[in-house]
């Protein structure tokens, strides 16, 4: 495999040897392969969907409702995302550490992204917005994906609601669940994110924490995030870093 002259010029600033910048090409260059695997057996997977004409209640949605049920009547509003639009008006700024616009951040050779659970759950699935979010996916293969750990747990549970709807089976569930393992999305596990996304929940009126874990792990890689939940991104004006997968 060729090594550009930007992976010597790369090895020369990070002082490090060019036997470890090769080695991290051919880690990169195996990840890329599995996830264009990934991508091609998801696509074929949409495809079964549409041929039966099985298309279902949006995820997105699937999603709100299932975090919006654990918090009802804890904050303000409707106790979803959407409550915390007008909160702030701009006049308090965040100082914490990668809230400074920094992007995007290198993990290793590859650019790092977060994605959370609305992107992954419409790659996996066939319905609005799925062929944007695989879109998006396929030219984002060779990048450093991470989240926060619950997305495994927020992707299974809407699957099995999905399932449970009738409109995919539980072997099909189970498929998508595969699916999901081949994205070899890195995962971010410990107490201080769940202190940092407590933080920015309580400054955003949320009365839970699950989209804040997702901006927690933005934050600390210094990426931008990700996502097929527009109202989230509304909520989120003042981090510029948060993204809307869309057509």
């Amino acid at each position: 495999m060729p090594l550009d002259q930007s992976r010597y010029a790369y090895a020369a600033a990070r002082g490090t040897s060019l036997n470890s910048v090769l080695s991290e090409a051919i880690a990169q260059y195996g990840l890329r392969v599995e996830r264009e695997r990934a991508v091609v057996a998801m696509r074929a997977f949409q495809d079964r969907l549409r041929e039966s004409q099985r298309v279902g209640s949006d995820s997105v949605d699937l999603l709100r409702e299932m975090r919006e049920g654990r918090g009802r009547g804890n904050g303000p509003g409707d106790g979803s995302t959407a409550g915390a639009a007008a909160l702030h008006g701009g006049d308090q700024q965040d100082t914490h550490p990668g809230a400074d616009g920094r992007r995007p951040r290198r993990t290793g050779i590859a650019v790092t992204a977060c994605v959370d659970t609305s992107l992954i759950l419409k790659c996996l699935m066939y319905e609005p917005g799925s062929d944007a979010a695989t879109a998006w996916l396929e030219a984002h293969q060779a990048n450093d994906l991470v989240a926060p750990w619950i997305l495994l747990v927020e992707v299974a549970s809407v699957l099995l609601r999905k399932a449970q709807q009738g409109y995919i089976s539980d072997h099909e569930a189970g498929e998508a669940l595969d699916l999901l393992d081949m994205l070899r999305i890195r995962l971010h596990s410990d107490s201080a994110l769940v202190h940092r996304a407590f933080e920015l929940a309580v400054r955003m009126g949320l009365p839970v924490v699950y989209d804040t874990l997702y901006l927690a792990v933005a934050e600390r890689e210094h990426c931008d995030l990700w996502t097929a939940d527009a109202r989230f991104v509304r909520a989120c004006a003042e981090y510029p870093f948060v993204r809307l997968c869309s057509s």
